[in-house]
């Protein structure tokens, strides 16, 4: 598989130039919503003041979101209000496959925690099947029940002519609907890890109005993935090279760049304001590891900043060298914190 170098990139100002860029976006919401723009539809019930748990350090109350998805599936979200002055801003954190903020290990409670002492209003998601979600999830296609008890194969979903991204990121995407509505943010960021940032970086392609993005261990090019002789895995059913997506996106005859121009659409800056995309890898981490490829990793993150940088868009990656477990640290947050400062001074 061919990596994006500054060789073959979209020429942002040339012919086609940034137009070309946002006209894969356009394919992309296509391939997955059957429309050319992103569902404008919310939460089918809200419950503010949700009182179905102890608080989160830092929170001072939740608002409980529920999402209708496909085939009668469910899903849940979670919009937490911090003790703290809000700053105006409202992040959007998801935990991807196996842990959601009302955990008491290390994981979600760390980041849930620290942007909320930030003074963030903070969207929590989680993978279908995990965290808060409901588990098993049953979708029921032409009086069929399926029972999925993880997400890793929706394959039903897709044979039954609906895209199966739509289970992962419909209610993320209805969360922010609502949340930008009721609270108008001045800015709307969005981070994950593992699925999450997966989920991040798709839902940040496709909606310019989240100015700053980032993707913790949560994807490689398919050109670095098991699959290719790299050392990235291969990862879950809605990463394959396969989805109908990544085809849209990649456009006519453009070879398998799907990931990277994923990761230049969350840096496209079309629509006025300039966005900026993290992406965070470690020399150590377990599922993408970065020590053998560094060079073909700095190689696509300036491809990609070459094609959004002229209208004030940044791609960046950043290498954790002291993680050795698909986990965040203090010093991860830090580095989102500081990204976000250098991109919006607080």
């Amino acid at each position: 598989m061919p990596v994006l170098t500054p060789a073959n990139r979209v020429t942002v100002g040339g012919a086609g130039g940034l137009n070309a860029l946002v006209t894969r976006r356009t394919a992309l919401i296509q391939s997955i919503w059957g429309t050319t723009t992103l569902p404008t539809t919310e939460p089918h019930t809200v419950t503010a003041s949700y009182g179905g748990r102890t608080l989160p350090t830092g929170c001072a109350s939740i608002t409980r979101m529920q999402h209708n998805i496909v085939y009668g599936g469910t899903a849940e979200t979670e919009l937490l209000f911090p003790t703290a002055t809000w700053n105006g801003r409202l992040i959007v954190m998801h935990s991807g496959h196996w842990e959601d903020h009302r955990t008491t290990t290390t994981q979600s409670p760390l980041a849930m925690e620290y942007f909320l002492a930030k003074g963030f209003r903070v969207v929590a998601a989680c993978m279908p099947c995990s965290g808060f979600n409901p588990n098993p999830l049953t979708l029921t296609i032409a009086a069929t029940p399926y029972v999925n008890n993880t997400n890793h194969d929706f394959s039903h979903v897709d044979a039954a002519g609906t895209s199966s991204a739509r289970v992962f990121l419909l209610p993320v995407v209805e969360a922010i609907n609502y949340a930008i509505r009721t609270q108008a943010p001045a800015y709307t960021y969005m981070f994950g890890i593992s699925g999450g940032g997966w989920t991040a970086h798709m839902v940040a392609a496709m909606d310019p109005r989240i100015t700053w993005s980032c993707n913790l261990f949560g994807s490689m090019p398919i050109s670095m993935r098991l699959s290719s002789g790299g050392p990235g895995d291969n990862s879950d059913y809605e990463q394959f090279q396969a989805r109908s997506w990544m085809s849209a996106v990649d456009g006519p005859g453009a070879g398998y760049y799907g990931y990277e121009r994923i990761y230049s659409l969350c840096g496209a800056s079309d629509q006025g304001a300039p966005r900026r995309h993290l992406q965070i890898l470690g020399d150590y981490e377990p599922v993408f590891p970065a020590r053998t490829v560094r060079t073909q990793i700095d190689t696509y993150i300036a491809a990609c900043n070459a094609e959004v940088s002229r209208q004030g868009g940044k791609i960046r990656w950043w290498n954790n060298t002291a993680v050795s477990g698909h986990n965040y640290d203090a010093t991860t947050l830090d580095e989102m914190w500081n990204d976000i400062r250098s991109f919006h001074p607080v």
